[in-house]
């Protein structure tokens, strides 16, 4: 399992996991103005890592953060 944060519709590094390590892989951005461009590589999630619930900022974007651990949970990959 990979986790890939911060993407900018920019799937190099998504493409070399998927053609070196074969393995599952998530990406997260919350600031893409277009839709994610690696569907065939990548989950995509359009989340912020950060604190739990924190109001977060970038240029013209803002989201509310989730922790590294939520998303595990979320996602099913804490064991």
């Amino acid at each position: 399992m990979v986790y890939s944060v911060g993407s900018k519709n920019q799937i190099e590094f998504e493409v070399a996991v998927s053609n070196f390590l074969g393995c599952e892989t998530h990406t997260f951005d919350p600031t893409l103005k277009k839709a994610f461009v690696g569907d065939k590589y990548a989950t995509f999630h359009p989340w912020g890592i950060g604190i739990d619930g924190k109001q977060s900022e970038y240029k013209e974007f803002e989201w509310t953060s989730k922790g590294i651990e939520t998303i595990m949970k979320e996602l099913g990959h804490l064991d």
